[in-house]
C-alpha cells in the first residue's frame, strides 16, 4: 500500500511539473506574441533584463527552471508547492492571453 501511495504521488508530481512545462511554454510563445505588438514591453524586471542580455534566447533559463524540475522530482517530498507555480504561471499566461 505504502508503495502504491508513493507511486501516486510520484505521478501527480510528474504531472504538476508537466504543466508547469506546458505553461512556461505558453508564457514564451504568448510573451512573444504580446511584445511584438507595439506599446508593449516586458513587464517582469528580471525577465526583461534576461531578454535584454540572451537576446533571442531569453527562454532559456525557462527549460533550465523545467529541467531542474523534473531532475529533482525524484527528491521531492512535497508537492504543495509545485500547486502554487502552476497556479501563479496559469495566471501569468491568462494575463498575456488578454493581451493579445
Amino acid at each position: 500500500m505504502t508503495r502504491l501511495l508513493a507511486n501516486a504521488f510520484q505521478f501527480r508530481l510528474y504531472v504538476l511539473i508537466s504543466a508547469f512545462a506546458l505553461l512556461q511554454f505558453a508564457d514564451v510563445m504568448t510573451t512573444n506574441h504580446v511584445l511584438a505588438k507595439p506599446g508593449f514591453g516586458e513587464a517582469n524586471p528580471i525577465e526583461a533584463l534576461t531578454m535584454a542580455h540572451l537576446g533571442a534566447a531569453w527562454w532559456l533559463p525557462k527549460l533550465m527552471l523545467v529541467v531542474f524540475a523534473f531532475l529533482t522530482a525524484p527528491k521531492v517530498r512535497h508537492a504543495w508547492p509545485y500547486y502554487g507555480i502552476v497556479v501563479y504561471y496559469t495566471g501569468i499566461v491568462a494575463g498575456n492571453v488578454s493581451l493579445m
